[in-house]
């Protein structure tokens, strides 16, 4: 396998950046995650105590006060409240697909940035953030220096050199280690 070394750059760039943008629609799945779970949650509820209610009308003959003065029987009242219970049904049916379908895209974009998630976390706290800023909140380069209080060529050094480790692990770029005798051949004293 031939590796370009023009092309490892660019690539690993954006491998970077598609793993920052893979994090932040997780964190935004998983929010609506726990919308839904809370929106089912109170459906269920709703559910539970609409179901309830012909159960103790039926057994204590309780019919609510708004419709005691009404030509309406006991029967108009049931089906009322099949009604209900078969409308909230259907909407909880729809909200669990929403959530299967939703921890569905979860599992695949944690299968998607496994191997990255591993890479990234031999990255330093400093270095991470550092990426973070620059390909989720898209900062400058002097705008990262000035939040870390170093220089802009600093920034550029820094963040040359995370690119080329991350390319160096994931195998777009070669490792370069130093050989005694290739140094040698080089006309360098190796001691």
């Amino acid at each position: 396998m031939s590796i370009d070394q023009d092309s490892w750059y660019p690539e690993t760039e954006r491998m970077i950046a598609d793993y920052w943008r893979a994090k932040v629609r997780m964190e935004r799945l998983r929010a609506k995650e726990d919308a839904l779970l809370a929106s089912i949650k109170r459906l269920e509820l709703q559910l539970e105590e609409v179901r309830r209610i012909p159960g103790l009308t039926a057994k204590y003959g309780l019919v609510p006060r708004a419709q005691r003065g009404a030509d309406r029987d006991y029967s108009d009242l049931m089906v009322e409240y099949e009604e209900q219970i078969d409308k909230i049904t259907k909407i909880l049916l729809e909200k669990q697909k929403q959530l299967a379908s939703i921890r569905h895209r979860l599992l695949e974009l944690q299968e998607l940035i496994a191997p990255m998630e591993a890479i990234m976390a031999k990255l330093t706290s400093e270095e991470r953030l550092i990426t973070e800023q620059r390909y989720i909140y898209r900062r400058s380069n002097y705008q990262i220096a000035e939040l870390l209080h170093c220089s802009e060529h600093r920034l550029r050094y820094m963040l040359k050199r995370i690119i080329s480790r991350v390319a160096e692990w994931t195998g777009k770029k070669r490792c370069r280690k130093i050989d005694a005798p290739e140094m040698g051949k080089r006309g360098i004293m190796v001691s």
